[in-house]
């Protein structure tokens, strides 16, 4: 199997998280790039992914003293997470310029806030550097794949004023074009709605479960015979979103604008399971 590596932004949030664990799934390489770098101690993001793909396999003590003069293989583990921020262009281009065999690109940076000034650069500014930098030093990069937003605010303006959700919108909106635009047949735009499962929440020392599907998932099944857009969309499980990213970084997926109905689409399309295991490796 060609060698696949994904440059992962946001990849320690609600939905980054389940994308960096169904691309570690299918193989992939992935470089994770989140302002904290490493998840803390007692996410579950450590618990599911980091111990299983970030450590190597451990040796039974009695194997290891029969096998003791053998030579040992270096481990190579296929996920590395590094400290950037995206909102700095030099950061993301030289990040970029330091991963030339990345082949693929998804972001999911995303800051839903009423400080304008903030959802515009972290929404916005963020995702614009990252398809700068794919368009001027990533030639290698085959598709980039960015998680935005329906835009709520065309059908109900009144979340488009700026005591509310102006700057995330206006953000959203200028990642959008700036994917679209500059990287053409290599962009994809993701735009769910209400994205529902089980969040994480930092609490004290730990994190707490935020079951979103409790509201969502009766929603969905409400409003999905309706085939409408805007308010009345029906809410997505993270997991549909996270499997149509990893899907859309294929070579022959569609490109363009993905919505409720086109992410249902995809991963409704069988595939074969891409997961390399230690036998195809070996």
């Amino acid at each position: 199997m060609a060698s696949r590596k994904l440059l992962l932004f946001g990849g320690t949030g609600f939905v980054g998280s389940r994308v960096l664990y169904k691309a570690l799934q299918r193989g992939w390489k992935v470089t994770c790039a989140s302002r904290g770098g490493l998840p803390p101690v007692g996410s579950p993001l450590l618990d599911e992914a980091v111990l299983r793909h970030h450590h190597p396999p451990e040796e039974n003590s009695t194997d290891v003293a029969e096998d003791a003069t053998r030579q040992i293989t270096p481990f190579h583990s296929p996920l590395e997470f590094v400290s950037l921020d995206a909102t700095s262009r030099s950061q993301v281009f030289h990040f970029i310029e330091d991963n030339p065999d990345a082949t693929a690109v998804v972001s999911c940076i995303g800051l839903l806030t009423r400080d304008h000034n903030e959802a515009r650069r972290v929404c916005g500014d963020a995702n614009v550097n990252i398809a700068a930098a794919l368009y001027e030093r990533g030639k290698g990069v085959r598709r980039m794949v960015l998680v935005s937003a329906e835009p709520y605010h065309e059908a109900l303006p009144v979340l488009g004023s700026r005591w509310l959700l102006k700057g995330y919108f206006y953000g959203k909106k200028i990642a959008e074009r700036a994917v679209l635009e500059n990287l053409g047949d290599r962009g994809v735009v993701l735009r769910p709605g209400f994205i529902h499962g089980t969040r994480y929440v930092p609490l004290g020392e730990g994190f707490v479960p935020l079951p979103l599907w409790l509201l969502g998932r009766p929603l969905e099944a409400v409003l999905r015979p309706l085939h409408r857009r805007g308010v009345l969309l029906p809410p997505v499980d993270v997991d549909v979103v996270a499997e149509a990213a990893v899907r859309a970084i294929d070579a022959d997926a569609p490109v363009g604008v993905m919505d409720y109905a086109k992410m249902q689409e995809l991963c409704a399309e069988s595939q074969p399971r891409e997961t390399t295991t230690k036998a195809e490796q070996n």
